[in-house]
Formats: structure tokens, sequence, C-alpha cells
């Protein structure tokens, strides 16, 4: 297991976003994996990186954007550390409540 964490961890740090998913599909790893001593998950790393097709991807597939890496940290935080602002939306916990939610109010409707 330690190989395909660190292939993972290099694949979202070299942007290699296609091979991730393949990897991330093809070995069935939980989302919630954490790749180094850090305890940063997937998703922290693509946060860190700026990765937002990669971070909707892991959302997607069940990350938690509440996880918490080693020092405290969220993807949130790693993101705005970084810089990358345009993705506070998409890792803000309540955004993604409210969207569930919206859906849930939608399904409902049509069922």
């Amino acid at each position: 297991m330690t190989t395909i964490k660190y292939n993972l961890f290099l694949h979202i740090i070299q942007n290699k976003t296609e091979q991730f998913i393949k990897l991330f599909q093809n070995e069935c790893i939980d989302p919630q994996i954490q790749l180094n001593a850090f305890e940063w998950t997937p998703l922290h790393c693509a946060a860190y990186q700026g990765n937002m097709s990669l971070i909707e991807y892991l959302i997607s597939q069940g990350a938690d954007v509440s996880t918490k890496c080693k020092n405290g940290m969220t993807a949130l935080d790693m993101a705005i550390q970084k810089g990358h602002k345009h993705l506070k939306e998409l890792l803000t916990p309540q955004q993604l409540d409210d969207i569930l939610s919206c859906n849930q109010r939608y399904d409902d409707k049509i069922s």
C-alpha cells in the first residue's frame, strides 16, 4: 500500500489528474486515505495544488471536506494558505450541505 500512496501523492503533486483517477479507481482507494506522515488526504493534496477538477472528483467519491490533517488544517485551510481562493466555495462544508439539501428537495418533488 505504501507504493500506491506514494504514487497517488505524486500524481496529485505533478497535476496528473487522469493518472490519479485511474489508479484511484483500479485500486478501489478510500477517498479518506492518509497519503503521508502529516495525514494529508488526497483532498488536502489537491487543495494545496489548487486542482479544482480533482477536488470535484474526490468530493463526488465521498471525500470529506471537514477532515483535518495532523496540524488541524482542512483542505479549505490549505487552499487559502496557498492563495487558491477560487476553491473556497467548493471546499466550504455549508455550501455542500446547501447543495445536497437543494438536490434532495428537487428529488422529493419529482418522485
